[in-house]
């Protein structure tokens, strides 16, 4: 784990769209939005 690895891990994993900090905001707010539709038709 030398100090070139880690900054050089970091960028790359941050960019990347898969990351959970970025996956979580994007896909909280659009469940909110199905959360009450689809709790109607279950209703």
């Amino acid at each position: 784990m030398t100090p070139t690895d880690t900054p050089t891990d970091d960028p790359p994993d941050n960019d990347q769209p898969h990351h959970p900090t970025t996956t979580r905001p994007t896909s909280v707010a659009p469940p909110a939005d199905v959360a009450p539709e689809l709790h109607d038709e279950d209703a």
